[in-house]
């Protein structure tokens, strides 16, 4: 491919304001100010923009190559399909900017800087925040790394809700009454994901849920369900009706190792007669496989964090 020809960046108090398929390279336009410029097809390379300003500038098509963009402030600018390569984003601004099919290499912003401003099409906003995941895995920043997994699963929850809801004719055009059920069912289970595995990212989402089941909703639902061992009129019963301080701590012993013991099918089973409770192995079967679930979700969760190093 023909390397563009070279071209000495305009000022910003020229004439001309739309500039096509040239270089721009080892140039500084730090505090700069341009406004209504128009970049198609260039290559910005080695360009300093510290503290620099553009508003209603559009870059379609456009390289930035080894820029330094730190505190720079990009106001309604258009960077439709545009390539940043190991650049510097240090606190910069893109306030109302169209970051539409724009792709990032060794470099990214981070979320706060570009979440208001991601594209309007989710499927866009999930390449797009893909793409920047993948570059601050490559540069380290595990925070920034799940922060854009988090959204990008988000954005895709959006595209099915899109799909289901007829968002607007080009969704109602394209998917069919059997694939919006599909999606329905896939929008169901990533809001599940999201709400109660963290999408196998979060920590707290998922140590929240372990003890949402673990400790309160599963333990209630198996006191609806239990029976005793013994007499299964009196049992359970007298143990649940009792006023005797005693009496109430061993029954909650026996429901949450009931309790245990079914959600994490590995914790070997008490002793016989130990347990003055039992319940139905439907209901255990439930939670053994949820317990499961969790435990593939906590080894997920330990591989990410192992496989992140120091």
């Amino acid at each position: 491919m023909a390397r563009r020809p070279e071209a000495s960046f305009p000022k910003s108090d020229g004439e001309e304001t739309a500039f096509s398929s040239l270089h721009f390279i080892d140039e500084q336009l730090d505090g700069a100010a341009y406004s209504n410029f128009k970049f198609e097809f260039c290559t910005i390379e080695k360009i300093g923009m510290k503290g620099a300003k553009f508003s209603h500038c559009v870059f379609r098509h456009c390289e930035f190559i080894d820029c330094y963009l730190a505190h720079a402030e990009f106001e309604h600018c258009q960077f439709t399909g545009s390539f940043f390569d190991r650049c510097v984003f240090s606190w910069a601004k893109f306030p109302n900017s169209a970051l539409d099919y724009t792709n990032f290499l060794n470099c990214g912003p981070v979320l706060s800087q570009i979440i208001e401003h991601k594209p309007k099409d989710p499927q866009s906003a999930a390449k797009l925040f893909r793409n920047l995941a993948s570059e601050h895995n490559r540069l380290g920043n595990w925070e920034e790394v799940d922060k854009y997994l988090i959204e990008s699963y988000k954005e895709r929850e959006r595209h099915f809700w899109y799909v289901v809801s007829g968002k607007n004719d080009h969704y109602r055009s394209r998917y069919s009454g059997l694939q919006r059920l599909s999606y329905f069912m896939r929008y169901i289970g990533y809001k599940a994901a999201g709400k109660f595995l963290g999408y196998g990212v979060s920590w707290s989402i998922f140590g929240r849920t372990i003890l949402l089941f673990g400790f309160i909703i599963f333990p209630v639902v198996n006191y609806v369900f239990s029976r005793g061992l013994g007499d299964d009129e009196n049992s359970v019963l007298s143990a649940r009706q009792s006023t005797n301080l005693t009496d109430i701590l061993s029954y909650l012993n026996d429901l949450f190792t009931v309790t245990i013991r079914s959600f994490f099918p590995f914790v070997p089973s008490p002793a016989e007669g130990a347990v003055s409770l039992t319940i139905p192995f439907w209901l255990s079967s439930i939670e053994a496989a949820f317990g499961t679930a969790m435990m593939a979700v906590f080894a997920a969760l330990l591989f990410r964090w192992a496989s992140k190093g120091a």
